[in-house]
């Protein structure tokens, strides 16, 4: 890189002639650059991607799709999981001679599996069932 200053002379950052502030500036970027390098160069366990376009953009599709598979697991144990307590409100409303509220229902489903979650939560997930 070259600067000018204003006498129209042409300096590398570290000459004699760059004003001071590019002078420092350039020579705590080649500091910290020099730094960097010997840092990963000294610990091997540090993942450097590979210089290649294709080989870098293969790596991040891999965890990209890693992190998309997670919800969708969740979300299929969260659905069995609802499916136990629709079952269970089923159950319940068979063996009662009224039929109970939503309400009602969702918090005997929450005492009959002995749930941690809110009764709200219950009573949504069997209103959406």
């Amino acid at each position: 890189m070259r600067y000018s200053d204003d006498s129209q002379t042409v300096c590398t950052p570290l000459s004699s002639t760059a004003p001071d502030g590019i002078r420092f500036q350039a020579s705590d970027l080649l500091v910290s650059q020099t730094e960097y390098e010997r840092f990963v160069s000294t610990n091997p366990a540090i993942n450097v991607p590979c210089e290649s376009d294709a080989s870098l953009g293969a790596q991040l599709r891999s965890i990209r799709k890693d992190s998309a598979a997670k919800p969708r697991e969740d979300r299929s144990a969260r659905e069995i999981e609802r499916q136990r307590w629709r079952a269970k409100a089923a159950e319940i409303q068979a063996a009662r001679k009224e039929p109970a509220s939503k309400r009602l229902l969702a918090e005997l489903v929450k005492q009959h599996l002995n749930l941690p979650d809110s009764f709200e939560t219950i009573r949504k997930a069997l209103s959406a069932g």
